[in-house]
């Protein structure tokens, strides 16, 4: 007999842990410092470079070619060597110094992105290319460790569906908290289109917020004492057997669950990251607005997001967390496509707006998605090993910089793109519509219809595996 979506299938562990709504906010907030980075980097990173600096949009992609392949060793390897109990372990937790010190350097090397040597651009690249290749490489080693260590043990410490519901609802209010700030806040106030300084001033702001998220987190990322004795005692159970690195990759790769969950979130990173590129773009070259103009659309974003949350997670506790997952992508693809024929400020707040609702319906529960995921592989190994998929996972993530990044660019050459110009008209201003929202809503219809289709950690599947958790963790 099928468990419906609503039931919860390890109710024999919710007395286990009560923590309480200061945890939950404290460690949860680390998805502000998360949400922060990525959406800040994604959407003015490529437009400072190439409208800003002037570097050539060719120099930018062999420059995310570089950061893909480092990410390729990067990601899952650090992530391995950080999951292994240390001498501090039995003081600190097994993750919360790693997550404490790679969220302060991290911010640090992050806002070092946005102050390039003072050279021309056009007549000599080579110098500003190097230090962005070689800043963007260390933040992103630092952001690995970071993320890599909170979301994994998000796992291992929120064991319930009600607890895994309640962590991903209170992550992703401040997801969207970073969301907002970096995006409605800093970059509309701070930011000057076409002042190079604006930039720089701008990345300090963004360095005092990211310290100030830092200190925040501390209290919620202390493991319980019982979770982290029970990692040192598996770990020290199957130390002889061979989990190496490579047996984790071989175990992952072959649960279908796993490589789905990697494709559909590769192909919505794909479009996420295309969205957030173009967005100054599209405000500037295609609207021929100001950037204050994001303000609001984020706004908007924001609203429908929130309001909206709520909504989902009902929906997800009734149809379970598969489903809403994939009618997610499905439907925040349908909300890209507009971008092709937005012609005014209103129509471009309206459309984020609802693209704001639709994206809440997976982000809502990506938390527990990833948890139930992880759980199916953490049964087969014997031992939890969140950190190290979430690695892997990162690393698909990142590779999505570089499609982005590259149809940006074979958009931009292709449909002759103007760097310098005050705006685009003609097949410029289309190719920006194209990378804007086209592209990125097949990806993403693509992705929700095939996780419908392929994911099954749900019912009877489900509930067995949780058992089996419990049976590891003894």
């Amino acid at each position: 007999m099928e468990i419906s979506g609503s039931e919860e299938v390890d109710s024999s562990n919710k007395a286990e842990f009560n923590y309480s709504t200061g945890k939950f906010l404290s460690y949860s907030s680390a998805w502000f410092m998360d949400s922060f980075f990525l959406t800040y980097f994604g959407q003015v990173v490529v437009y400072y470079y190439e409208k800003v600096i002037l570097l050539n949009i060719l120099w930018l992609t062999v420059a995310y070619a570089i950061f893909s392949l480092w990410n390729a060793f990067n990601d899952p390897l650090l992530a391995y060597f950080t999951e292994k109990p240390r001498s501090w372990s039995k003081k600190y937790g097994l993750r919360t110094l790693w997550i404490i010190a790679a969220a302060f350097l991290g911010s640090i090397m992050f806002s070092l992105i946005f102050f390039p040597p003072s050279i021309d651009a056009v007549t000599n690249p080579l110098p500003i290319f190097i230090y962005f290749v070689v800043v963007v490489c260390i933040y992103d080693s630092f952001y690995t460790i970071f993320n890599s260590n909170y979301t994994g043990a998000s796992v291992t410490i929120f064991k319930t569906d009600q607890q895994r519901r309640k962590i991903a609802g209170s992550a992703l209010i401040f997801s969207t908290l970073g969301a907002f700030t970096a995006t409605a806040l800093v970059i509309p106030t701070f930011i000057e289109k076409n002042n190079p300084s604006s930039y720089s001033f701008a990345a300090i702001i963004v360095l005092i917020i990211l310290l100030a998220n830092s200190i925040a987190i501390i209290p919620g990322m202390k493991e319980p004492e019982i979770i982290t004795n029970r990692y040192i005692i598996t770990h020290k159970k199957v130390k002889k057997e061979d989990t190496s690195f490579k047996k984790v990759l071989k175990v992952a790769l072959k649960k279908k669950n796993f490589l789905m969950y990697l494709i559909a979130y590769l192909l919505f990173s794909i479009a996420i990251n295309l969205n957030q590129n173009s967005s100054l773009y599209f405000i500037t070259d295609v609207l021929r607005e100001d950037v204050s103009i994001n303000m609001i659309a984020q706004l908007g974003f924001i609203l429908g997001f929130l309001i909206f949350m709520p909504v989902w997670l009902k929906i997800a506790k009734k149809i379970g967390h598969a489903r809403t997952f994939g009618i997610g992508y499905i439907l925040l693809g349908i909300a890209y496509l507009p971008f092709m024929w937005a012609a005014t400020v209103m129509e471009y707040i309206i459309y984020y707006t609802i693209g704001g609702i639709f994206y809440a319906c997976s982000a809502s529960i990506l938390v527990a998605i990833i948890a139930d995921t992880y759980d199916e592989i953490a049964v087969e190994l014997r031992r939890h090993q969140e950190a190290t998929l979430q690695g892997i996972t990162n690393f698909f993530f990142r590779f999505s910089y570089l499609i982005a990044i590259g149809i940006i660019a074979f958009i931009h050459i292709f449909t002759g793109f103007d760097p310098t110009a005050p705006y685009q008209v003609g097949d410029a201003a289309i190719g920006v519509r194209i990378h804007t929202g086209l592209i990125g809503g097949i990806f993403c219809i693509i992705a929700g219809i095939s996780f419908l289709l392929v994911y099954d950690m749900k019912g009877n599947k489900k509930k067995m595996i949780r058992v089996k958790i419990k049976e590891i963790e003894k």
